[in-house]
């Protein structure tokens, strides 16, 4: 029996992406749906790293780990592309994260930088989203 997802957020932008993702879990494809879970996660890490940057809680000296954690969760969406059994156009996006964040983990004065990237990793992983749900759901 199909169930109907419902999201409960009142937040407009977070019930579209909520019902996007249902769409595209509620498609059985189990390397979408594993995708999908990677790119949000790097997603919400980037959100979390975003929060702790605005507030002024984070410290230069803990740009080669913070950086690592990101480049970690981007590797791990470029290691799943290939599984979906589709091309992805937000790969190239993916591979210039990867390339832009391990530049910073080599360089000890890249706080500001860092934070900077936080845009680029969220809009990447809408599109690369995007894709998924275009590819998948139609």
């Amino acid at each position: 029996m199909k169930q109907e997802f419902k999201s409960k957020s009142e937040n407009e932008h977070i019930r579209a992406e909520e019902q996007q993702w249902a769409e595209i879990f509620a498609e059985g494809n189990a390397f979408a749906s594993m995708l999908l879970l990677q790119v949000e996660k790097l997603c919400a890490l980037a959100h979390e790293f975003e929060k702790l940057f605005k507030a002024g809680s984070v410290r230069e000296g803990q740009v080669k780990s913070l950086a690592a954690g990101l480049a970690w969760r981007v590797d791990m969406a470029l290691d799943m592309l290939p599984d979906a059994g589709e091309h992805f156009e937000a790969e190239a996006l993916f591979r210039g994260l990867k390339a832009g964040i391990e530049r910073l983990e080599n360089n000890e004065k890249g706080l500001d930088a860092l934070g900077q990237s936080v845009d680029k990793i969220h809009k990447s992983c809408h599109l690369l989203v995007d894709e998924i749900y275009g590819k998948i759901v139609g």
